[in-house]
């Protein structure tokens, strides 16, 4: 897809709908049979976003067609937690990942995904927020960093909030 995303953009992502769309409901399912918590790495809401970004016009018509009709109840999150850093950050931390395919990914389009990011959550109001400024921490190989963002984001039940911890010795 980063290498030719016309040529693949509408494919990946409705590939990314419909496993998404099967995770939620299965969600939903594990919420019904009493499990309180579930914890998901995306947000249903911000799939139109890519798809926006990504697909030609007569495509995106195509996949909100096909996103209306596919779409489950997703259960409303307890809390969305929006980790924010700036585009350089990014870079070295997907490099540092190693994922092949994302190693091509340019600056622009990472550019492009933090100011859709920013706007979707600027107005989000559906379920709790904590917007977290994670420029200078890491919650993957700090134990303390993971640690500080847990705590704060087990206080809190609704709103929105901001949390820009200092980084970590």
């Amino acid at each position: 897809f980063y290498r030719e995303p016309r040529r693949y953009a509408l494919s990946t992502q409705l590939h990314f709908l419909f496993q998404r769309m099967s995770e939620m409901e299965e969600m939903g399912r594990l919420r019904k049979q009493g499990h309180l918590r579930c914890v998901s790495d995306y947000l249903i809401d911000k799939d139109p976003l890519f798809a926006q970004m990504n697909l030609e016009r007569d495509e995106y018509e195509l996949y909100r067609r096909v996103f209306t009709e596919v779409s489950v109840e997703a259960p409303v999150p307890d809390l969305v937690i929006y980790l924010q850093a700036s585009v350089p950050v990014l870079e070295e931390r997907i490099h540092r990942r190693g994922a092949a395919a994302e190693q091509v990914m340019s600056r622009e389009y990472l550019q492009r995904i933090c100011d859709a990011y920013t706007h979707h959550f600027m107005h989000y109001t559906d379920a709790p927020l904590l917007v977290i400024n994670a420029e200078s921490i890491n919650f993957v190989d700090n134990d303390e960093d993971f640690e500080s963002l847990l705590t704060h984001a087990l206080g809190i039940s609704r709103g929105r909030h901001f949390f820009n911890p200092l980084p970590n010795p």
